[in-house]
């Protein structure tokens, strides 16, 4: 099992539009009935995303091809104020099976 945490900060005017894109990355996943744990969170700041995927190594490549996800990114660069910085992290325990 694998997990990479993603942290960025965006413009305040830009927050609406990062959800909206955030949305559409979400559904087109779901259609895809994959393997794979995926949210995001918006730290108190309000501008602060971070987005937690857990997959397994079957599924590592599934976020980006996704049509959805590539216009994310793309878009992203627009409204962007501290880059991406990602991590990977590893699973200890959960309280829920993962899949």
């Amino acid at each position: 099992m694998n997990v990479i945490k993603v942290e960025y900060t965006v413009r305040k005017d830009y927050v609406k539009t990062n959800k909206r894109n955030i949305a559409a990355v979400i559904k087109e996943l779901k259609g895809k009935k994959a393997p794979v744990k995926y949210f995001v969170s918006l730290k108190e700041d309000g501008k602060t995303f971070v987005h937690i995927a857990i997959y397994d190594k079957k599924a590592s490549n599934i976020i980006p091809k996704l049509k959805a996800f590539r216009q994310f990114r793309e878009q992203l660069n627009t409204g962007i104020v501290s880059p991406p910085h990602s991590e990977d992290l590893k699973v200890v325990n959960t309280s829920f099976d993962m899949f």
